[in-house]
């Protein structure tokens, strides 16, 4: 996992995820690079994840992990999955509003 602008960010792959999900609360973000959604969803995230240091963000892009996509039946971009110690307890699809996405780390938190 390689950090990004911020230590809470990290890019992950098909063979990395497990273990970033793993501890903690962990948002399992599938973007890619030519999505605009996942493009405009960015400062989103990064807000969520300055106000809430108990969250980390795992990015994993969909176009070259396609095997963990399929294990979660993720089948458009962007999908966030919100682990709790390593097991899913929400999942977004499409363009997600702040509020929503706060609601649901503060109620896992």
């Amino acid at each position: 996992m390689a950090a990004t602008d911020h230590d809470r960010i990290v890019h992950v792959d098909d063979d990395s995820y497990e273990a970033a999900v793993g501890d903690g609360l962990v948002l399992l973000d599938f973007w890619a690079e030519w999505c605009g959604p996942c493009t405009a969803l960015e400062p989103v995230v990064e807000e969520l994840v300055e106000e809430h240091p108990r969250l980390t963000v795992a990015k994993i892009d969909a176009d070259e992990n396609e095997a963990t996509m399929d294990e979660f039946g993720v089948r458009s971009i962007p999908t966030m999955i919100l682990f709790n110690r390593g097991e899913p307890v929400e999942v977004f699809a499409g363009k997600v509003a702040y509020p929503k996405l706060e609601r649901a780390v503060e109620q896992h938190a």
